[in-house]
């Protein structure tokens, strides 16, 4: 069964390639932002391809963990249920051991697919594409379909943001208008989306909660050192300089 599925989908993945015509309508468009689901890589290439080097993912899966692990994720195989599991978070030990064989099992199935999508994307589009162990880890954002309060907890970085049960107002969304700032950017083109996000530092952490430490640093040392200036200064003008101008006065 899993021989067919790979077969199925490097064939579908090599048709679409061929396509040249789709190629260039794509490519005459110039997009900003690319958007694909990893159960296939052969859009990964295709738009690196078309120079898009803004990418996000987006799984329909509340756990994908060959794709969580292409991009540095840890997967706690040993407590969390896998992608294709039937048991819960309180696993036998023989219920564990079924659980790591399948997501292993998963794994070597992906791999082989997108390894053999990397060389069709390759051989139709130039062997200057990187290969998706390169540009997965280099997407921006990991939109997942879980609900953190719902699904099994597990280890997560900054990258992954879960977006399970959010429904989208699109009468509320045309209804707004934006700054005449961002609106001459984006009615440029008849079509665009407009996601902002926040600046982070290599840990993941938004400024914010650096400037809150910088700001708590200034409280624990500066102020400490500020008074104990003023105490010096204090102690200096009113008590040392009293005792010299009465040492010079008498000599």
């Amino acid at each position: 069964v899993l021989s067919a599925f790979t077969h199925v989908k490097t064939q579908a993945c090599g048709n679409f390639l061929r396509n040249k015509e789709v190629f260039h309508q794509m490519k005459s468009r110039n997009f900003d932002v690319g958007i694909f689901e990893p159960v296939s890589v052969c859009g990964l290439g295709f738009m690196h391809a078309l120079g898009i080097d803004k990418v996000i993912m987006a799984s329909s899966c509340a756990l994908h963990e060959v794709a969580s692990a292409a991009i540095g994720e840890p997967i706690d195989i040993a407590y969390v249920p896998g992608m294709m599991s039937k048991t819960v978070d309180q696993m036998s030990l023989f219920e564990r051991l079924e659980n790591y064989k399948m997501a292993k099992s998963i794994q070597k199935m992906q791999h082989e697919i997108w390894d053999q999508e990397t060389a069709l994307y390759r051989t139709h589009l130039g062997s200057d594409v990187p290969d998706w162990r390169d540009l997965m880890p280099a997407s921006s954002v990991f939109f997942t379909n879980s609900i953190p309060y719902v699904d099994f907890p597990r280890t997560v970085t900054q990258k992954t943001v879960p977006i399970g049960g959010i429904s989208v107002d699109m009468a509320a969304i045309r209804g707004q208008k934006l700054s005449i700032e961002w609106s001459t950017v984006l009615d440029e083109r008849p079509y665009n989306i407009f996601g902002p996000f926040p600046q982070m530092d290599s840990h993941g952490r938004k400024l914010t909660f650096i400037e809150r430490n910088l700001l708590d640093i200034y409280f624990l040392i500066g102020i400490p050192y500020l008074i104990g200036f003023l105490s010096l200064f204090c102690v200096y003008r009113f008590v040392l300089g009293r005792s010299f101008n009465k040492l010079v006065k008498k000599e």
